[in-house]
């Protein structure tokens, strides 16, 4: 309602001149109506954004690539949240194969 209005009017008026954001966890705290009133802003919002959250919903709502950050690299992933989400679950299912295949090895070696 009137605060996802507010919030929608605030972010577009701190952002209005600037080409780059970046946002840290911005929905703590936040209900659901306000997280979608942050989400529509960010998608009206026209210059560049990094977005630090761990907020499914949000992310679902706004991302359109996912940035990986380990050992002091940063991978581009190109896609959704859940196609994201996807490729990590298929990754660990492929490491515990190998990992049993390897035990397999250990023991029958023995």
């Amino acid at each position: 309602g009137i605060r996802d209005l507010r919030m929608s009017r605030g972010l577009g008026d701190v952002y209005k001149r600037q080409e780059y954001g970046l946002l840290d966890e911005p929905t703590n705290h936040l209900d659901i109506s306000c997280i979608d009133g942050l989400a529509d802003a960010i998608n009206k919002y026209e210059g560049g954004l990094v977005l630090v959250s761990h907020d499914f919903r949000l992310i679902e709502k706004v991302a359109n690539e996912i940035w990986e950050v380990e050992d002091n690299q940063v991978r581009v992933f190109k896609g959704t949240i859940r196609e994201y989400k996807e490729m990590l679950k298929n990754h660990v299912k492929a490491e515990e194969v190998k990992f049993r295949a390897q035990q397999k090895r250990l023991l029958e070696g023995k």
